[in-house]
């Protein structure tokens, strides 16, 4: 399994929206990395049914991204992932801050998955070994090297204010709209000390031709850039970087958790999905009048962190407005990259 890492520049600027322009997501759902992909295919081979025949296929499969945190001082990397949902047994009461951990980094997770009780779906937490940062994310206390504030954040929300300059009513025209900023953590002398990325996993079982061509296209979506208001330069990224991730931590067949957003392709398979929630994707207009019509089709998808008991495999959905202009379909990925648990 490789991991793609998004290295980005102190201070990037992402709108990865959440249903409105007020929420915003801290990771790059896998739909929205797919369609990024796929732009950049057909950008550069005018082939973009290709890539979406390759996920369609299996031939390679893509997580959602998550934030990671490297070290400038020896360039350890301290990955996160999504807050499985299980119960967690903790060793003491907890408060509200435990209760809104929403990652848990790579070795967090492994303690994590070492005290699952499988058919109870539940794991134990030592709250002595832990740091939750921001209310969001825990990792534990030997990870970091630095003296750090709860309060510290290396994603930080901020909102902006914005004038729809196209609309023909002026009313309503004013708006604000949330976006995220990656920023450095820092140590008590305010010196940076860990650069905040953004990184995803691929299985793949590409040819060597299909291989290049997907690489090719991963150095051109950093110019690119992924999710919304890119012409106020959101969502560029510095470098990619590939590397190979240790999924040693990861074993068994009776449980499984997923990275990315998925859409079962049968009542069968949803059927294997014991804890789990819903988002809804899609919706919007194309531009074309605000008319219903030409708007996107919504789907519902399982959420990251999501616990299913058998492998699944999802679908992708065609998300076509009833009246499309375009020579393209539009489509929303909802293959399941899914890890063993237990």
């Amino acid at each position: 399994m490789k991991a793609i890492i998004l290295k980005c520049k102190p201070g990037s600027l992402f709108r990865l929206g959440e249903c409105s322009l007020v929420d915003v997501s801290h990771i790059i759902h896998s739909d929205t990395l797919f369609s990024a992909i796929t732009n950049v295919y057909e950008l550069v081979y005018e082939s973009g049914e290709e890539f979406v025949k390759l996920v369609e296929d299996n031939k390679i499969i893509l997580s959602s991204a998550f934030p990671l945190l490297e070290s400038l001082k020896d360039g350890n990397l301290i990955y996160f992932l999504p807050k499985p949902k299980i119960q967690f047994d903790f060793n003491k009461e907890v408060g509200k801050k435990e209760k809104k951990i929403q990652f848990f980094s790579l070795k967090a997770i492994d303690k994590i998955l070492k005290s699952l009780i499988t058919n109870e779906f539940q794991a134990r937490i030592d709250l002595n070994e832990i740091h939750i940062l921001d209310e969001k994310y825990c990792f534990l206390k030997d990870e970091v090297t630095i003296q750090l504030d709860n309060n510290s954040a290396f994603i930080k929300e901020i909102i902006f204010p914005k004038t729809a300059v196209h609309k023909e009513n002026r009313e309503d025209a004013f708006y604000f709209q949330t976006d995220i900023q990656l920023v450095p953590l820092c140590d008590e002398n305010r010196k940076s000390c860990y650069n905040p990325h953004f990184y995803f996993l691929m299985q793949e079982n590409l040819s060597n031709s299909e291989y290049k061509k997907f690489i090719t296209c991963l150095r051109i979506l950093a110019d690119e850039g992924i999710g919304g208001d890119r012409g106020s330069g959101r969502g560029f990224i510095d470098e990619v970087i590939i590397k190979e991730f240790d999924t040693s931590i990861f074993s068994g067949n009776n449980l499984y958790m997923s990275l990315s957003l998925v859409n079962p392709c049968s009542q069968e398979e949803f059927n294997e999905v014991v804890y789990y929630d819903l988002m809804k994707r899609g919706g919007g207009s194309l531009g074309l009048e605000g008319k219903e019509e030409n708007h996107k089709k919504q789907v519902k998808m399982v959420t990251e962190g999501s616990i299913i008991k058998k492998r699944i495999k999802g679908r992708i959905v065609d998300i076509s407005p009833m009246v499309n202009f375009y020579k393209h379909k539009i489509y929303r990925n909802g293959k399941a990259f899914l890890i063993p648990i237990g």
